[in-house]
Protein backbone atom coordinates (compact mmCIF):
# COMPACT_ATOMS: atom_id res chain seq x y z
CA UNK A 1 0.00 0.00 0.00
CA UNK A 2 1.30 3.57 -0.87
CA UNK A 3 1.75 5.14 2.29
CA UNK A 4 3.77 7.85 4.14
CA UNK A 5 5.68 5.36 6.49
CA UNK A 6 5.90 2.62 3.51
CA UNK A 7 7.25 5.31 1.05
CA UNK A 8 9.66 6.29 4.05
CA UNK A 9 10.77 2.72 4.68
CA UNK A 10 11.43 2.20 1.01
CA UNK A 11 13.97 5.68 0.51
CA UNK A 12 15.55 4.68 3.82
CA UNK A 13 16.17 0.89 3.53
CA UNK A 14 16.15 0.60 -0.13
CA UNK A 15 19.12 1.46 -2.49
CA UNK A 16 18.01 5.46 -2.23
CA UNK A 17 18.95 5.92 1.02
CA UNK A 18 22.64 7.01 0.35
CA UNK A 19 21.24 9.34 -2.69
CA UNK A 20 19.01 10.79 -0.29
CA UNK A 21 21.14 11.34 2.44
CA UNK A 22 23.44 12.94 0.16
CA UNK A 23 20.74 15.36 -1.47
CA UNK A 24 19.39 16.31 2.45
CA UNK A 25 23.68 16.95 3.37
CA UNK A 26 24.12 19.05 0.09
CA UNK A 27 20.90 21.24 1.17
CA UNK A 28 21.11 21.47 4.34
CA UNK A 29 24.88 22.63 3.92
CA UNK A 30 23.90 25.06 1.19
CA UNK A 31 21.36 26.36 4.13
CA UNK A 32 23.94 26.64 6.58
CA UNK A 33 26.42 28.30 4.22
CA UNK A 34 24.07 31.23 3.42
CA UNK A 35 23.06 31.80 6.71
CA UNK A 36 27.07 31.76 8.09
CA UNK A 37 27.33 34.65 5.21
CA UNK A 38 25.21 36.57 7.44
CA UNK A 39 27.06 39.55 9.17
CA UNK A 40 25.04 38.63 12.10
CA UNK A 41 25.31 35.41 12.04
CA UNK A 42 29.14 35.75 11.57
CA UNK A 43 28.49 38.23 14.88
CA UNK A 44 26.90 35.00 17.16
CA UNK A 45 28.88 32.46 15.95
CA UNK A 46 32.54 32.33 16.32
CA UNK A 47 34.56 31.30 13.66
CA UNK A 48 36.57 28.43 15.69
CA UNK A 49 32.65 26.86 16.40
CA UNK A 50 31.08 27.11 12.74
CA UNK A 51 32.60 23.43 11.97
CA UNK A 52 31.26 21.90 15.06
CA UNK A 53 27.57 23.30 14.73
CA UNK A 54 27.44 22.78 11.25
CA UNK A 55 28.47 18.85 11.77
CA UNK A 56 26.03 18.18 14.93
CA UNK A 57 23.27 20.60 13.00
CA UNK A 58 24.03 17.46 9.84
CA UNK A 59 23.91 14.69 13.00
CA UNK A 60 20.47 15.69 14.03
CA UNK A 61 19.12 16.41 11.01
CA UNK A 62 20.20 12.85 9.39
CA UNK A 63 19.25 11.50 12.67
CA UNK A 64 15.49 12.92 13.06
CA UNK A 65 14.30 13.32 9.89
CA UNK A 66 13.08 9.63 8.60
CA UNK A 67 11.33 9.24 12.45
CA UNK A 68 8.16 8.62 12.41
CA UNK A 69 5.97 11.67 12.62
CA UNK A 70 8.91 13.94 11.41
CA UNK A 71 9.24 16.09 8.14
CA UNK A 72 9.91 12.96 5.81
CA UNK A 73 6.92 11.36 7.14
CA UNK A 74 4.85 14.72 6.96
CA UNK A 75 6.42 15.62 3.91
CA UNK A 76 5.46 12.02 2.04
CA UNK A 77 1.83 11.98 3.70
CA UNK A 78 0.76 15.27 2.17
CA UNK A 79 2.71 14.88 -1.14
CA UNK A 80 0.94 11.46 -1.64
CA UNK A 81 -2.72 11.91 -0.94
CA UNK A 82 -3.92 9.07 -2.83
CA UNK A 83 -6.77 8.82 -1.08
CA UNK A 84 -8.46 12.77 -1.42
CA UNK A 85 -6.91 12.21 -5.01
CA UNK A 86 -8.44 9.82 -6.22
CA UNK A 87 -11.78 10.74 -4.90
CA UNK A 88 -11.63 13.97 -6.43
CA UNK A 89 -10.58 12.88 -9.94
CA UNK A 90 -13.00 9.79 -9.93
CA UNK A 91 -15.89 13.00 -8.64
CA UNK A 92 -14.47 14.44 -11.70
CA UNK A 93 -15.53 11.90 -14.20
CA UNK A 94 -18.02 11.34 -16.48
CA UNK A 95 -20.79 8.21 -16.34
CA UNK A 96 -18.73 6.90 -19.53
CA UNK A 97 -15.46 7.37 -18.16
CA UNK A 98 -16.68 6.13 -14.59
CA UNK A 99 -17.90 2.95 -16.16
CA UNK A 100 -14.51 2.26 -18.07
CA UNK A 101 -12.70 2.74 -14.66
CA UNK A 102 -14.83 0.14 -12.72
CA UNK A 103 -15.38 -2.38 -16.18
CA UNK A 104 -11.68 -3.74 -15.39
CA UNK A 105 -12.89 -5.00 -12.03
CA UNK A 106 -15.68 -6.76 -12.56
CA UNK A 107 -14.82 -7.97 -16.26
CA UNK A 108 -13.11 -10.69 -14.43
CA UNK A 109 -15.76 -12.15 -12.16
CA UNK A 110 -18.32 -11.72 -15.43
CA UNK A 111 -18.89 -15.59 -16.01
CA UNK A 112 -19.90 -15.82 -12.78
CA UNK A 113 -22.48 -13.21 -12.48
CA UNK A 114 -23.75 -14.15 -15.98
CA UNK A 115 -24.19 -18.26 -15.01
CA UNK A 116 -25.53 -17.18 -11.82
CA UNK A 117 -28.18 -14.95 -13.43
CA UNK A 118 -28.71 -17.73 -15.75
CA UNK A 119 -29.83 -20.25 -13.27
CA UNK A 120 -32.00 -17.62 -11.58
CA UNK A 121 -33.77 -17.32 -14.62
CA UNK A 122 -34.33 -20.91 -15.72
CA UNK A 123 -35.02 -21.41 -11.66
CA UNK A 124 -37.93 -18.61 -11.80
CA UNK A 125 -38.92 -19.95 -15.27
CA UNK A 126 -39.86 -23.89 -14.43
CA UNK A 127 -41.35 -22.03 -11.31
CA UNK A 128 -43.70 -19.78 -13.63
CA UNK A 129 -44.70 -22.98 -15.58
CA UNK A 130 -45.64 -25.13 -12.98
CA UNK A 131 -47.59 -22.10 -11.05
CA UNK A 132 -49.28 -20.90 -14.31
CA UNK A 133 -49.69 -24.00 -16.09
CA UNK A 134 -49.76 -26.65 -12.97
CA UNK A 135 -53.54 -26.29 -12.83
CA UNK A 136 -54.13 -26.90 -16.44
CA UNK A 137 -51.75 -29.77 -16.89
CA UNK A 138 -53.83 -31.39 -13.52
CA UNK A 139 -56.77 -31.03 -15.70
CA UNK A 140 -55.54 -32.67 -18.64
CA UNK A 141 -54.09 -35.86 -16.67
CA UNK A 142 -57.65 -36.30 -15.83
Amino acid sequence: MLNAANIVATVMDGDGAARMNEIVEHRISALIAKYEAHPMAKLIVPEEKRAALRAELLERIQTEWPKPGGFFHTFAGESVDLQGELERRMKALDRESYEGVLRPAFQQDEWKLIAAGAVLGAAAGVLQLVYIFGDAMERLSR
